[in-house]
């Protein structure tokens, strides 16, 4: 634990440095009068909607509601010309109808709160008050259950159907209830409702200022946090952002004298204060709930922008939140009794000249589609947060902060340029749109174009990339900010293959992002592109390896790029086989999704290799003997390719599964067969499965011993016969499947599920056998039902293949059959036997037919007075 500690105290005085990422322009919609009949150049606001697909503009004294793909006005008001729009804040009225409440000021009239119903597109209540309205914020809505709000809040507000704070000048914050739950659409002007901000009675109104303990009555706001008093005159201040965290149901209170309370709704009372910074005004906040977090502990983002002297930079400021309770109930998590805040890190901001909105992301998104839906798609890699503001030169700028790097690096308090060439947890995204920014909002965070590389970067935040809607004069832009390797990995691509091979340059772009981990000297040209092969192979960029097959005339160079590929393939050959061999025990394999996914890698790698060596073998010229390499290579390439998939169709199908350690026993199959009375097709002591394996054993060599070569404790080593050479396809499938007939057929199905028999022999016979054989699997079924001196069912399976498939005489199993009939009179008699019960005798006597022209036929080599001797009626019945 001191070890620990001591850790801590050092990292949080590392110095980072922040990765710079440049967004790129993916999608533009642009603004036409016809469809948008809004200046553009007289907005002062404007906002997106949660859902994505609309947006809000206001501009003096109106409001209108954009479509966000077609750029159409779906709703439109007109307040009076003498007021002016302060404040706009998106809500819905239930999970499909959407509003808006609207904030406007009069010197006159004062602070008018109205609520905007889209549907209706009219103002359907509206709320007077004393003090300008300078921020809104929804505290109960339809997403909060009343059981909860009950539970959480005092009882007097347990009538409230929706609940919004309103933060107005002279540091008043009141909690109203505007009933936004149902719709009610006044017939007149004055049904619309009015209340004044005035009265302070709690248990009678539907409104209170829940600050009102801090205004004295000499005119006067006072905080007070642990280390000072703060008292100002109410003329001076003035609320400036609110922030409601429903699973602690605190609600913040920034200021525009830099200080920010909590107020929790629970003890109606204030609990925490902030350090007193004048110089500045706190213009936003963001919660965060750490994910699978086990602590009591929320944290809290404050942003703070510099006042208009600007002789203080903006801010951005995070608090951490530390409970005395946390309980979790129906999915719902709930923070009580909050202990302490302290500030944990913060980061000051240069040109910053506004915050447009952070975003809490739970799990780090996948890739959105192409409709612009906004939607955020979970897919927990990470905890983030994406900060957006604007410079002064109108710079979109988005900080990526990752919680969960954060804190395996100590949280530390602040970065700034220093050693490290990366900051883990923290990146910065720069989009400079050509026109006036209006707004701005995340669309998605996602790990793009780089899904199978493990190189150094891969946890980092700037291994992320952001996909950002830009609002600007010109219309809509969608810009994607690419991660740091992905940008690379870019970059490389478009080099040419003399900046690859000849220069340092694509070597050292991708050992910039640490793509390469390991430095190769200077002098070594060839190792330096075989590196940056290697990544651009693991990244799938089959084009870009494709040009040194293309555009390479050098003989050396080409050269050097195949054995590139072989030395990949033997590397990748050895890295499998200790992976399965770890991986794939006696027990079926490993459950975790992680070996699918790593098989998976492997084999999308070789497929690549295998189009790569073909390419080279069809396109290069050296000589013969490199040709008749090339081909022996091509060769073993496809072998492991095909190794690869069998061990991945395995896993798929949960063949492995059951192969338990009372399968792979070591046992010779001769040794199981029955030695009854009964009359069997291999009393010589060969089995109908050696056709098979001496096929392979005259092929291989002594290499392969038949059935005890593939008996094993591992998966792996059966599939290992598909890395023999020159042995057919069919073959492998052949003895393979044997194998498995014999592992899965010595157990008995459970109750209520199909045999285990039964469904490998539909999996091989459609998946594998079906473009080679359609009756291959069940010939080889055949097989091994006599071999195990089951002749019931071996007879049953042939007279089903002699009815449903005439060709299957034409078979090398039927042949070998056909040869051990030949052998054994009594055999052949019982299989007649068998025919001659078939109801159908038209049937019997073809099949009979066929029989026995395939009998004579192989018998006709032979001494003629044996054939009339040894079976003189199919003799007869051949002549006819």
């Amino acid at each position: 634990l001191n070890m620990f500690r001591s850790h801590t105290r050092k990292n949080r005085h590392i110095k980072f440095s922040l990765r710079k990422q440049f967004g790129e322009c993916l999608k533009e919609s642009t603004f036409s009068s016809d469809t948008f009949p809004v200046d553009v150049d007289e907005v002062v606001s404007a906002g997106f909607f949660d859902t994505g697909s609309l947006f809000w503009l206001s501009w003096k004294f109106s409001v209108a509601i954009v479509d966000t793909l077609t750029s159409r006005t779906v709703a439109y008001w007109n307040f009076p010309s003498d007021t002016l729009i302060t404040v706009v804040c998106p809500f819905k009225f239930n999970d499909s109808d959407a509003g808006l409440l609207v904030a406007t000021w009069n010197e006159t009239s004062k602070a008018v709160l109205c609520v905007f119903d889209l549907m209706s597109n009219r103002i359907v209540r509206q709320y007077n008050f004393n003090q300008k309205i300078n921020c809104l914020e929804i505290v109960k809505d339809n997403s909060l259950s009343l059981e909860r709000w009950i539970c959480r809040t005092p009882p007097s507000f347990h009538s409230w159907q929706t609940a919004v704070a309103v933060g107005v000048d002279e540091g008043h914050v009141y909690l109203i209830d505007v009933c936004l739950s149902s719709r009610i659409e006044p017939e007149k002007e004055s049904d619309n409702s009015t209340v004044s901000a005035s009265s302070e009675d709690i248990n009678c109104t539907r409104f209170v200022d829940i600050l009102a303990p801090h205004h004295k009555s000499n005119g006067t706001f006072r905080t007070r946090n642990r280390y000072r008093k703060v008292q100002l005159l109410l003329n001076e201040i003035s609320c400036t952002a609110l922030k409601f965290q429903k699973q602690s149901f605190i609600l913040a209170v920034g200021f525009n004298f830099g200080e920010f309370l909590l107020f929790d709704l629970t003890e109606f009372t204030s609990i925490y204060f902030s350090n007193f910074l004048k110089k500045s005004i706190v213009s936003g906040f963001c919660f965060v709930e750490p994910e699978n977090a086990i602590r009591s502990t929320l944290y809290c983002w404050t942003f703070r922008e510099n006042l208009p002297d600007r002789r203080y930079r903006s801010s951005m400021e995070l608090s951490k939140m530390v409970f005395l309770e946390k309980s979790v109930d129906n999915s719902e998590t709930d923070y009580q009794k909050m202990y302490s805040c302290n500030v944990c890190f913060k980061q000051t901001l240069r040109k910053c000249r506004k915050f447009v909105n952070c975003t809490h992301v739970t799990s780090t998104c996948t890739n959105s589609n192409e409709s612009d839906s906004g939607q955020l798609n979970d897919s927990s890699i990470s905890c983030c947060t994406y900060i957006l503001w604007l410079t002064e030169k109108n710079v979109v700028r988005g900080h990526l902060f990752d919680f969960n790097a954060w804190y395996r690096c100590g949280m530390p308090r602040r970065i700034c340029s220093g050693k490290l060439s990366f900051c883990p947890f923290y990146t910065l995204h720069i989009i400079e749109p050509p026109s006036k920014v209006i707004s701005a909002n995340l669309r998605d965070i996602a790990v793009r174009d780089a899904v199978f590389t493990e190189h150094e970067l891969c946890g980092y935040a700037c291994a992320l990339s952001a996909t950002v809607r830009v609002l600007c004069k010109s219309g809509m832009k969608l810009y994607n900010c690419q991660s740091a390797p992905a940008q690379a990995i870019k970059d490389v691509e478009n080099m040419e293959v003399t900046q690859v091979l000849e220069s340092l340059e694509a070597y050292c772009r991708l050992y910039s992002v640490g793509l390469v981990t390991e430095s190769v000297d200077y002098n070594q040209l060839e190792k330096q592109a075989a590196a940056v092969w290697s990544i651009m192979l693991n990244e799938r960029r089959v084009i870009f390896l494709m040009k040194f097959l293309v555009d390479v005339t050098e003989l050396q160079a080409r050269k050097q790029f195949l054995e590139w590929i072989w030395d990949t393939c033997v590397m990748i050959k050895h890295e499998l086989a200790d992976f399965c061999n770890r991986h794939l025990n006696i027990f079926g394999f490993d459950p975790y999704w992680e070996t699918l996914v790593y098989l998976t890698k492997y084999r999308i790698i070789l497929d690549q290799l295998l189009l790569l060596h073909q390419m080279a073998l069809n396109s290069f010229a050296l000589g013969k003997d490199g040709c008749s390499e090339l081909h022996a290579r091509q060769e073993a390439l496809t072998l492991i390719a095909i190794y690869v998939h069998m061990i991945i169709w395995f896993l798929d199908h949960a063949l492995a599964v059951n192969m338990t350690s009372s399968h792979w026993k070591c046992f010779d199959i001769r040794k199981t067969v029955h030695k009854s009375k009964q009359i069997s097709m291999h009393k010589d002591g060969k089995l109908l499965i050696d056709m098979f394996l001496n096929e392979v054993e005259q092929t291989v060599g002594s290499g392969f011993r038949g059935l005890k070569y593939l008996y094993s404790p591992t998966l792996p080593h059966l599939l290992n016969i598909y890395l023999f050479p020159g042995v057919e396809l069919k073959i492998k499938h052949a003895i393979v499947f044997y194998f498995m007939l014999s592992c899965v057929g010595c157990s008995p199905p459970e109750a209520q599920l199909p045999s285990p028999v039964n469904r490998l022999v539909e999996l091989f016979n459609q998946q594998l056998f079906r473009s080679l054989d359609s009756v291959f699997a069940d010939l080889i079924q055949c097989c091994w039902l006599f071999d195990y001196d089951n002749h019931e069912k071996g007879y049953a399976y042939l007279r089903d293949l002699a009815l449903d498939n005439s060709y299957c005489f034409n078979n090398k199993i039927w042949n070998e059959m056909l040869k051990r009939f030949s052998g054994d009179k009594t055999t052949l008699n019982r299989f007649m036997d068998r025919l001659r019960c078939w109801k159908d005798g038209h049937v019997f006597e073809t099949v009979e037919s066929k029989i026995a022209s395939e009998l004579v036929g192989q018998l006709k080599n032979k001494n003629s007075d044996t054939v009339e001797v040894f079976w003189p009626r199919y003799l007869q019945l051949n002549c006819q």
